[in-house]
């Protein structure tokens, strides 16, 4: 009768019943959080690309694209693939060129006045 009352045996059952959700759910966050750095990782990486390719740019305005797509496979209580795509745009105005494109402009503007 002891033993039916005494609760060291079903302690020890639902511990061994919770521990390895525990743990498949412990590795699948670690899983999806090496995703989510890896993603920033990659999308970091694609500004920096475009950003070096605009600094070799000798064209008075540029956009530039591009896109990546992540993925990751997941182990532990999900077992799934997660992707995220990522679509990258920059910019670039040469403010000199706009500027020396300006004056030319204007003087040839001031030029057509003074012929009046």
């Amino acid at each position: 009768m002891d033993m039916l009352r005494s609760k060291r045996g079903s302690e020890l059952l639902e511990a061994s019943l919770v521990l390895p959700l525990l743990i498949l759910m412990i590795a699948s966050l670690i899983g999806a959080g090496a995703f989510v750095c890896r993603n920033m990782q990659n999308r970091c990486s694609v500004q920096r690309e475009l950003l070096e390719e605009l600094d070799q740019s000798k064209a008075l305005y540029e956009k530039i694209e591009k896109s990546i797509d992540t993925s990751s496979d997941i182990k532990g209580a999900y077992r799934g693939t997660l992707s995220r795509p990522y679509e990258a745009h920059a910019t670039a105005i040469d403010e000199a060129a706009v500027i020396r494109a300006g004056d030319l402009a204007g003087s040839a503007a001031e030029g057509e006045s003074d012929e009046e």
